[in-house]
């Protein structure tokens, strides 16, 4: 994984807004996703960049979600867990949450 600096991502939304990230990075697998929470800076994760308008500068971290399919990891019958039905999070314990499909 490598951290950019000082990143345009006028090609990475739709708008064409030249918009400067102060770190930028494109997370490709689950290890770069644990090397980001590393990290203490405010984290944004960008889609594909449609829909989206973007300030002149971002002082946090970009990140590009690079990750294509889904994969089960955990199935529990007892413990059902749907985008529907959120186990409860508090603001203060998750930086992010990333749904990738």
């Amino acid at each position: 994984m490598i951290v950019l600096n000082n990143f345009s991502l006028k090609n990475y939304n739709t708008f064409g807004i030249d918009s400067q990230a102060a770190k930028f990075v494109t997370i490709q697998n689950t290890e770069d996703i644990k090397s980001v929470a590393a990290f203490t800076e405010k984290k944004y994760v960008l889609g594909s960049g449609s829909n989206i308008l973007l300030p002149e500068t971002i002082a946090g971290m970009v990140i590009k979600n690079a990750l294509m399919g889904k994969r089960i990891i955990k199935e529990d019958n007892n413990n059902p867990f749907s985008l529907f039905n959120p186990l409860p999070l508090s603001s203060s314990s998750v930086s992010f949450i990333l749904i990738i499909g």
